[in-house]
């Protein structure tokens, strides 16, 4: 019965950190399809401002990317500690 605990706390505590990561990945797809709708819109209503909101929009793909990620390495920490 004891192996069967630690196996079922093994279990659990997967599920748990599966729930965490999903989580946060969701979130970041939801920032990331807010972020290219709101630079699609900027640039349909004002086309010569490309040039100066495409940088920006790519430099917000790559932070909220960025964040996705350290959610995965933080999760995989949690799973293997």
């Amino acid at each position: 019965t004891v192996i069967f605990l630690i196996l079922l706390h093994s279990v659990v505590k997967y599920l748990q950190n599966c729930r965490t990561e999903c989580f946060c990945f969701l979130l970041a797809l939801w920032g990331l399809g807010h972020l290219f709708s709101s630079l699609i819109t900027a640039i349909s209503r004002n086309p010569e401002a490309k040039g100066d909101l495409m940088p920006v929009g790519l430099l917000g793909f790559a932070l909220t990317e960025s964040i996705a990620l350290l959610a995965f390495v933080v999760a995989m920490l949690i799973l293997f500690q």
